[in-house]
């Protein structure tokens, strides 16, 4: 289309989809706060990013927001961001915290601001609050069932519907308090593989135990310790908030003085308390999204399940939620989210990837990304990158290219063959790169790769891929 001279706007909630634009502006409450090529916007982040990578960040988030001196403290997944105005002092106080209080840490380095980075600051700026505040979970105590260390646990789980097998005989372990990711394209596999875990749908064979109820013996025991919450909330849009909150809390089997304690505690969590009265009708995307969680730990249950929970959330409610998610984790709640945002996969701890029924790859993100994602990443910035994109793909060093807003990202199984090659053919063209350099694949890159490397070994067609 673009060829074509089409001119596009796409309206999107999903930063790493802006990435993709050429130009983007930031809204916020019919204002315009950013404006620019994704680039350029970046530049107007205050200060600087510190990241530290670690399997504790949720711990280490928690230690740093203590310390007012060293910046504003964010989590994503296994990365803590610290927007700095001075990186060295910040650094030097993060690295003396964490040796006191013993916490390990496998990296701590500058790294450019993403998006979202650049949006929270510019809402900090303009007087918003953009954390949700204390999470007060407490009185969430989390149920006695499956108090072990394994929350879920399934081996060879397998469910044909007659002569098409939609889940292939998969195996994984979900820890307790741990936050794991279901990932893969429509049709994979992963809603059928829920069906199971929920106790809705029975396997055609395989074993497996949910909050220590066997999925095959116990399935309504299993619904009653369990919390879901679906991509449309499942709220009544005619009922009131606080209607809302006692029509699930009866479903659950809440009663008198309990019901009425878990009501004020839904209403507090949710921030809620003064709009109660209110239509849920009425209430914002961000609103119903803290809403719908509320109902579904009501009765404090062990395990979550979180099917595409921020489908269509502006990156603020985004952030917000997930505040509250890492702290229901830390109370010990197992979380089972499954989504096609590959930013937001990035939030979990450990994460599957299923295609075709099978899991096909498991680890946390930043293992997946190390190891499971064996090309390379090139980032090409040039004239008219668009015109380029064919050229580049009949260099045999380049197995592919697409735009990624002003730049090209270059997947290559060599990549210092592909970048003597790309720069060589370039200048050919009279066009030669303004810079091409190796990144660090994001989360999008190792899906794609993964389910490409699994389309040429089996030699199959591939499915309906999100994105």
């Amino acid at each position: 289309m673009l060829r074509d001279g089409v001119t596009i706007l796409v309206a999107t909630a999903f930063l790493d989809e802006a990435e993709r634009c050429d130009r983007i502006a930031l809204l916020n409450h019919g204002s315009v706060i950013a404006s620019g090529r994704p680039e350029e916007v970046k530049r107007l982040v205050r200060g600087r990013i510190l990241t530290i990578r670690s399997n504790n960040s949720r711990v280490i988030a928690t230690l740093l927001s203590r310390e007012q001196s060293i910046g504003s403290v964010s989590i994503f997944g296994d990365a803590v961001h610290v927007v700095c105005d001075d990186l060295s002092t910040a650094e030097k106080r993060s690295r003396q915290l964490l040796e006191k209080n013993r916490i390990e840490w496998q990296q701590m380095s500058e790294t450019p601001p993403s998006l979202e980075d650049v949006f929270l600051s510019a809402l900090q700026e303009n007087g918003v609050e953009t954390s949700s505040g204390p999470t007060d979970l407490t009185g969430s105590a989390v149920s006695s069932a499956g108090n072990g260390t394994i929350a879920v646990q399934v081996r060879d789980l397998t469910r044909r519907f007659k002569n098409f097998t939609a889940v292939d005989t998969i195996s994984f372990t979900v820890n307790r308090g741990e936050i794991y990711g279901f990932l893969g394209p429509n049709c994979a596999g992963k809603s059928t593989t829920i069906r199971m875990l929920c106790g809705l749908l029975r396997p055609s064979s395989g074993i497996g135990t949910v909050a220590g109820f066997d999925i095959l013996r116990q399935p309504e025991s299993i619904k009653q310790h369990i919390g879901y919450m679906s991509q449309r909330f499942s709220l009544y849009d005619d009922l009131r908030v606080r209607e809302n909150i006692e029509f699930y809390g009866g479903i659950y089997g809440l009663h008198g003085a309990h019901l009425q304690r878990r009501k004020t505690w839904a209403l507090e969590m949710s921030g809620l308390r003064e709009h109660q009265d209110s239509l849920t009708a009425i209430l914002s995307i961000g609103w119903k999204q803290r809403l719908a969680l509320a109902c579904a730990i009501l009765h404090e249950p062990p395990v979550l399940f979180l099917d595409e929970p921020t489908s269509g959330v502006d990156p603020l409610s985004r952030r917000r939620f997930w505040e509250l998610i890492y702290a229901m984790a830390e109370s010990g709640v197992t979380v089972f989210v499954t989504t096609h945002y590959m930013e937001e996969a990035e939030y979990c701890d450990r994460l599957a990837l299923i295609y075709n029924g099978r899991i096909i790859a498991a680890g946390s993100p930043r293992e997946l990304k190390n190891t499971a994602m064996k090309e390379t990443i090139l980032d090409l910035h040039c004239q008219n990158p668009q015109a380029m994109i064919d050229p580049l793909l009949d260099l045999p060093e380049v197995l592919d290219a697409a735009l990624f807003g002003a730049a090209i990202h270059i997947t290559a199984a060599d990549g210092a063959a592909a970048r003597s090659t790309v720069t060589r053919r370039l200048r050919e063209l009279g066009n030669p790169p303004t810079s091409i350099r190796v990144i660090s694949p994001s989360m999008e890159d190792v899906f794609v790769s993964l389910i490409e490397r699994e389309v040429r070994q089996s030699g199959s067609e591939p499915g309906p891929v999100s994105k």
